[in-house]
C-alpha cells in the first residue's frame, strides 16, 4: 500500500503551524505569565476589582488566536493552488496530481521548472537538476536514465520520464525533515525591535516591582504593597504591543489575499514597507509571456535572405525535438510545425546558464540560442544586423551548424498593459526600478524606453568580481545578458550599497535572485520552484497588484510605529514614577483598575483603530528610537503633573482623596492629549476616535468614581486640572520639538 505524502510545510510560514500550536503560542507568552503570576498576590489579600485587568488578557489571547487562525485559512486556501504537483500517467494520459496523491511505482514526468515532489528513479530523458535545496550545493548536476530524482530537487532544464519510488514520508527531503526537525523563523525588523522592548521593560520592572513591594510592605502594610506593586509592574509592561503587530500582519495577509496576492507568513509583508529597490525580470514578469516569430530568416554571404528549404527542415528537426517546456520553445514548435526528417542523436537541453540547445544529427552538430552564445566571435557585418533587430525590441535567437552561423530569429513578446502605470508609480514613491534581462543590449534598452526607463544599458558578461557589481549598481539600474548566478550577485551589490531588495520573477532562472533578495515575488502562472522560494505571489498575475503589497506593507510598519507611542509613553512614566516613589518611600498612587481603565480608553482601543487605518507615507527612521522619541513628551508631561499634585497639593490641604483625584484625572487627561498628537492631522474617523474615547474616559471617570478610589472633582480639583490639562498639548509641542532638535543629528550619524 502506497504511503500518502503529508502537505508540504513552508518554512517561516503559517502553514507550519498547527491550529494547536497557534492557540498554545498566544496563550503561553512571558507577558501572560507575569500576568497570571501578578493576579495570584492580588487574590489572596482580597484585592478582587484589581482583577479586571484580566479581562484585557482573556480579549487579547481570543483576538490574536482568532486574526491567525483566520489569516492561516487563508493562506491553506491559496497555497493548494501553488502547491507543486506531479504529472502523473493515468490510463495512458498525464494528469497533474498533488504530490500526496502519488503512489510507489506510478509513472512520472517532469521537465523545466517543476519540482520534483517525490523519490523517483528516471527510465527515460535527461534533465539538468538543482539539489541545492538538499545538498547546499548550487551547481546543477545532470541526471540520466537509471539515476534517482530525490524530491526538493528543481528542475532547470531538460525532460524525463521516471517511475516514482519513495512518497510521502519515505522521501528523502521528508527523512531529513524528521531527522533535523528545525524550524526557522523569518527575520522581522519590527518584531525584533517589539521583543527588545518588551524586553527592556519585562526586565528593568521586575527588580523595581520586587523593591517597590518590600518598601511598601515596611512602610504602609501587605495590602498596600501588594496592590501598588502589581499596578507598577503591570503598567510598565506594554500589553498588548505584540498582539498588535502580529494582528495588524495577519488582517494584512487578509487583505493582500482579496487583492489576489499570497503572503506566505505574517513578516514578508513588513519587508514591503522597507523596500527602496525593485528588481523586476523582464521575460514572463513584465511581458505576459505570449511569444510570437516576427521573421526567420537565412544568413547567405553578408545579408539576410528568404528563409531556405534546407535551413527551414533542419530547423523543423531541431525544434521538433526540444522540449516544449518554456514559452520560447512553444513559440518556435507553433512556428515551425512541420514533420521531421530526422531525429538528433543526443541533445543539451537549454539552461539559462549557456542560453543555448545543442543537438548532434548525423550531418553534423546544430546550436540555437542567444547569439552571443551560439558563436562567440561573430562578424562585424553580422552583430551589426543582430543590434539593428535588437534595437526594434525583439529577441535574436542564432541557429548554426558547428561554428557557421545558418539562420537569425526574431521574437517578440508584449508588455503587460499595467506594467508602465505601476512602474511609473514606484519611481514617484521613491522606489528605484532595476531592470534585469537575459536579452541582448539593444532589446533591453528598447523595452527599457517603452517602459519610461532611461538611461545606459549595463552588458552583464563584462562583470565577474563583487566590485564590479557594486560598481555598476551605482549607475542605471538596466542589465542585459545576465545569467541567473549574476542576477543574484546584482541582488546582493544592491543590498550592500545600504538598498532594501525586492525581487519579481517567474522562471527556474530567477531562483537564485529570489533566495537573495529581502523579499522575493514570484508570478503564479511562472514555474513551480520560483513559487516556493517566494513570500509572495501574485495569484492573478496582475503586476498593479504590486503598488497594493507596498501600500499595505506601509501601512501596518507605519501605523504600528504610530500606535506604539502610546503604549511607550505609558510604559516610561509608570518606569520613572516607580523610581521616584521607590526612591522617596512615597506610596506609589495607582491601583491595576485605575491603570486598567485610563489604559483601554488613552492606548488600547485608540491603537487597534489606529493600526488598521490607511497610511500611505514612506517609512524611515530607526523604529525604536523614533518610537522612544515621540513617547517621551507624553511621559514627561504626565509625570511633571503627577510629581506636582503629589508633592504640592498636600501642603496646600488638599486631601488624599483630593489629590488620588487629581492624579487619575491628569494622567487620563494627558493621555487623551497624547492621542490627539497621534490622531493629527485630524479626519472624520480620527476626529470620531478621539471624541469617543475622551466621552468613555470622562463618563467613566464620573460614573465609577468609587470603584477607582476618588471622587467627582469639586471646585479645587478643577482649578488645578483645568488649567494643567489645557497646558497639555502646549507642552507636548515644545518638548517633541526639543527633542528632535537633539535627535536630529543622531539620526544622520546612524544608518537607517
Amino acid at each position: 500500500m502506497a504511503v500518502r505524502r503529508s502537505k508540504r510545510e513552508h518554512e517561516a510560514s503559517l502553514l507550519s503551524y498547527s491550529y494547536g500550536r497557534i492557540i498554545l503560542k498566544n496563550i503561553f507568552t512571558v507577558f501572560n505569565l507575569i500576568c497570571f503570576l501578578i493576579a495570584v498576590p492580588l487574590l489572596l489579600v482580597g484585592s478582587y476589582k484589581n482583577l479586571l485587568y484580566l479581562g484585557t488578557v482573556f480579549c487579547n489571547i481570543v483576538i490574536g488566536i482568532f486574526q491567525e487562525c483566520r489569516a492561516k485559512r487563508t493562506i491553506e486556501k491559496l497555497s493548494l493552488q501553488i502547491e507543486p504537483k506531479v504529472d502523473v500517467e493515468i490510463d495512458g494520459e498525464f494528469v497533474e496530481l498533488a504530490a500526496d496523491k502519488v503512489q510507489c511505482n506510478d509513472r512520472c514526468r517532469f521537465q523545466s521548472g517543476k519540482q520534483v515532489a517525490v523519490d523517483c528513479r528516471i527510465i527515460s530523458g535527461a534533465v539538468e537538476v538543482n539539489e541545492s535545496l538538499l545538498t547546499g550545493e548550487s551547481v546543477p548536476v545532470i541526471k540520466e536514465r537509471g539515476e534517482l530524482l530525490m524530491a526538493g530537487s528543481i528542475i532547470i532544464s531538460g525532460r524525463c520520464y521516471a517511475t516514482a519510488e519513495c512518497v510521502g514520508r519515505d522521501c528523502y527531503l521528508r527523512r531529513i525533515e524528521q531527522a533535523v526537525k528545525q524550524y526557522k523563523a523569518p527575520v522581522s525588523r519590527l518584531m525584533r525591535d517589539l521583543r527588545r522592548i518588551s524586553i527592556a521593560t519585562g526586565v528593568s520592572i521586575l527588580p523595581i516591582g520586587v523593591l517597590l513591594m518590600i518598601t511598601e510592605y515596611k512602610a504602609f502594610g501587605m495590602f498596600d504593597a501588594v496592590v501598588h506593586a502589581s499596578a507598577a509592574m503591570l503598567s510598565v509592561m506594554p500589553i498588548g504591543l505584540m498582539l498588535l503587530a502580529s494582528v495588524s500582519l495577519a488582517v494584512g495577509v487578509i487583505r493582500l489575499s482579496k487583492r489576489g496576492a499570497l503572503a506566505r507568513d505574517l513578516y514578508c509583508i513588513e519587508a514591503l514597507a522597507r523596500v527602496n529597490v525593485l528588481c523586476v525580470d523582464k521575460t514572463g514578469t513584465l511581458t505576459n509571456g505570449n511569444l510570437s516569430i516576427r521573421a526567420a530568416s537565412s544568413i547567405c554571404g553578408e545579408t539576410l535572405t528568404e528563409l531556405t528549404e534546407a535551413d527551414k527542415e533542419m530547423l523543423c528537426n531541431f525544434v521538433l525535438a526540444m522540449p516544449k517546456d518554456n514559452v520560447t520553445a512553444k513559440a518556435l514548435a507553433e512556428h515551425f510545425n512541420c514533420e521531421a526528417t530526422s531525429e538528433p542523436l543526443s541533445i543539451i537541453p537549454f539552461s539559462s546558464a549557456r542560453k543555448c540547445t545543442q543537438m548532434e544529427f548525423s550531418n553534423g552538430t546544430y546550436t540555437l540560442g542567444a547569439p552571443d552564445w551560439v558563436l562567440p566571435s561573430c562578424p562585424e557585418w553580422l552583430r551589426s544586423i543582430i543590434d539593428d533587430i535588437a534595437l526594434s525590441g525583439c529577441r535574436v535567437l542564432m541557429f548554426a551548424k558547428d561554428e557557421s552561423p545558418l539562420a537569425l530569429i526574431a521574437l517578440t513578446d508584449t508588455i503587460r498593459d499595467s506594467v508602465p502605470d505601476t512602474l511609473g508609480y514606484f519611481q514617484n514613491e521613491g522606489v528605484k526600478i532595476c531592470l534585469i534581462s537575459g536579452d541582448h543590449e539593444k532589446t533591453v534598452q528598447a523595452i527599457a524606453k517603452s517602459l519610461g526607463l532611461y538611461g545606459k544599458v549595463c552588458d552583464c558578461t563584462a562583470l565577474n568580481t563583487a566590485s564590479d557589481f557594486e560598481n555598476a549598481v551605482k549607475g542605471d539600474l538596466l542589465f542585459a545578458r545576465v545569467t541567473p548566478d549574476k542576477k543574484a550577485s546584482l541582488v546582493a551589490a544592491l543590498q550592500n550599497s545600504g538598498l532594501y531588495v525586492a525581487m519579481v520573477g517567474d522562471g527556474v532562472n530567477d531562483l537564485p535572485a529570489l533566495k537573495q533578495a529581502d523579499c522575493a515575488i514570484a508570478m503564479a502562472s511562472g514555474a513551480d520552484a520560483p513559487k516556493q522560494v517566494s513570500q509572495l505571489v501574485l495569484m492573478d498575475d496582475n503586476f498593479d497588484t504590486l503598488p497594493q503589497i507596498l501600500l499595505e506593507g506601509r501601512r501596518i510598519v507605519n501605523n504600528i510605529k504610530r500606535s506604539s507611542q502610546l503604549f511607550l509613553k505609558k510604559s516610561i512614566f509608570s518606569l520613572c514614577i516607580a523610581i521616584i516613589m521607590l526612591i522617596f518611600t512615597t506610596p506609589y498612587p495607582f491601583e491595576n483598575i485605575q491603570w486598567t481603565l485610563i489604559g483601554m480608553f488613552t492606548v488600547g482601543i485608540p491603537a487597534f483603530f489606529l493600526a488598521l487605518e490607511p497610511n500611505n507615507l514612506r517609512f524611515s527612521g530607526h523604529f525604536i528610537r523614533d518610537v522612544v522619541s515621540e513617547a517621551l513628551p507624553g511621559a514627561l508631561v504626565n509625570l511633571l503633573f503627577v510629581l506636582l499634585a503629589q508633592y504640592a497639593l498636600p501642603p496646600l490641604g488638599f486631601t488624599e482623596l483630593q489629590t488620588q483625584t487629581v492624579v487619575i484625572y491628569l494622567t487620563a487627561l494627558v493621555g487623551l492629549a497624547v492621542l490627539l498628537r497621534c490622531c493629527l492631522p485630524l479626519n472624520r474617523l480620527r476626529s470620531a476616535l478621539l471624541i469617543t474615547m475622551s466621552t468613555l474616559m470622562i463618563g467613566s471617570l464620573l460614573l465609577l468614581k468609587t470603584l477607582l478610589g476618588i471622587q467627582i472633582p469639586d471646585l479645587r480639583c478643577l482649578i488645578v486640572i483645568v488649567p494643567l490639562a489645557a497646558a497639555a498639548p502646549f507642552l507636548l509641542l515644545l518638548l517633541s520639538k526639543v527633542i528632535s532638535r537633539v535627535k536630529k543629528p543622531l539620526d544622520s550619524q546612524l544608518s537607517l
